[in-house]
């Protein structure tokens, strides 16, 4: 279970390849999501459940990617490159809106400091 007041974002697939994608832009999708979290300051959690569940092939160790966190519907798409990028320091958590595709924060982008750090 997460730990009460901990920030966090989830990257959610279980929707179908429409939001997904295939198995490298799934990939890709949880890399981005991971350096997202890390410059926000916040907890990454994956909910993947499509077209299997992830634990099936990758256990949680170390670290527990897959624990029980608050029901919410929030989804925000701060992946989207176009969007002004903000902390949300006033939401504890939240879905990352679709991690990929055309107007989607590039990798680059995260890891070259365009985003805000804390």
């Amino acid at each position: 279970k997460l730990k009460a007041g901990v920030h966090f974002v989830v990257y959610k697939c279980s929707d179908g390849e429409e939001r997904c994608g295939g198995v490298g832009d799934r990939v890709l999708g949880m890399v981005k999501a991971f350096y997202f979290a890390m410059s926000t300051g916040r907890v990454l959690l994956i909910d993947s459940k499509f077209p299997v569940q992830l634990k099936n092939y990758l256990n949680p160790n170390f670290v527990r990617w897959d624990v029980a966190y608050p029901s919410t519907t929030e989804i925000i798409d701060d992946m989207n490159g176009n969007a002004p990028f903000d902390r949300r320091e006033d939401i504890p958590g939240y879905i990352l809106g679709r991690c990929n595709g055309i107007d989607s924060r590039s990798l680059d982008a995260i890891l070259e400091g365009q985003i805000v750090m804390f």
